[in-house]
C-alpha cells in the first residue's frame, strides 16, 4: 500500500493523538517496540523514506493496546484500519489464527 504525503502526515497526527491517550512517553513507546531510535522515529513520524511498514503496524498495535489499557479512547488510524490489516496480512502470507 502506497501512501501519499498527506496520508502519512495524517497517520503521524493520529499516532500523536493516541500517544497522548496511551499514558506513555515517546521513549517508553519506543522501548516497548524494541526498535532502535532511528528506526522507531522513521515509523512514528511516517517518514517518506526508510520507514518499514511492519514497524508502522507495530506502533499502531502498541498504541491501541496501551490506550485501551489506560482507559482512553483510541483514535482510529485512517489508513491503518482492519480492512487494510487483512490486506497486509495477505500480502505477507500471514494467516489469521483465531
Amino acid at each position: 500500500m502506497s501512501l501519499s504525503s498527506v496520508e502519512r502526515d495524517q497517520i503521524a497526527r493520529e499516532f500523536e493523538q493516541n500517544l497522548q491517550e496511551s499514558g506513555f512517553t515517546l521513549d517508553e513507546l519506543r522501548q516497548q517496540s524494541g526498535l532502535d531510535e532511528d528506526r522507531f522515529m522513521r515509523a512514528f513520524l511516517m517518514s517518506e523514506r526508510g520507514s518499514d511498514p511492519v514497524d508502522v503496524w507495530l506502533i499502531r498495535a502498541l498504541l491501541e493496546t496501551a490506550v485501551k489499557h489506560n482507559g482512553g479512547t483510541f483514535t482510529p488510524i485512517t489508513k491503518l484500519n482492519e480492512e487494510n490489516r487483512r490486506r497486509a496480512a495477505g500480502w505477507f502470507g500471514i494467516k489469521d489464527r483465531r
